[in-house]
């Protein structure tokens, strides 16, 4: 009605007080399970770039005749780039709490009971997963910043290769 000065207060009477608790359990479940697909996305984007990685070094190992000493640098620059790959694909301390022998304990507990009872287990895991999303993502970040500069040092490597070979 216009005017009226009633709250929807009696809509928040009515609801049972725990009733958020499956709410919070849903969306913080949900969001445990968005992390560890993100970080299996990206480990699955990691995987062959290692690979990737692994036979550029061997082939700049077999043209080291014709790269010369630049074949060291190359070689040198890629490993460090597959060090940080490999770190971040090796980072794999996530959580998905709980796990099922301690859900086995609660095995005869109403789901609220088991909800409360595991509350700070979840929220343990969702930020247990941010610091380990964090870090992955921060070693691929490096990966990619360490190959623009190995990609820059092919450029100059090859400029240089070529104008001795044009010149020479």
């Amino acid at each position: 009605m216009f005017g009226s000065r009633s709250r929807p207060k009696d809509r928040r009477e009515k609801s049972e007080p725990n009733d958020s608790i499956d709410l919070v359990w849903r969306e913080g479940v949900r969001l445990v399970s968005a992390q560890l697909e993100n970080a299996d996305s990206l480990d699955r984007k990691v995987a062959p770039l290692i690979a990737l990685v692994a036979a550029i070094i061997a082939v700049a190992l077999a043209q080291r005749v014709t790269l010369g000493p630049a074949a060291a640098v190359i070689v040198w620059e890629l490993g460090i780039v597959l060090a940080f790959l490999l770190l971040s694909f090796r980072l794999r301390r996530f959580d998905n709490v709980p796990g099922l022998p301690a859900f086995m304990r609660w095995a005869n507990s109403p789901p609220r009971e088991v909800q409360e009872q595991f509350m700070g287990n979840l929220l343990e895991a969702y930020e247990q997963n941010q610091r380990s999303l964090a870090a992955k993502e921060l070693f691929l970040r490096w990966a990619i910043y360490a190959m623009l500069f190995v990609v820059l040092s092919m450029v100059v490597i090859i400029a240089r290769i070529g104008g001795e070979t044009g010149g020479g």
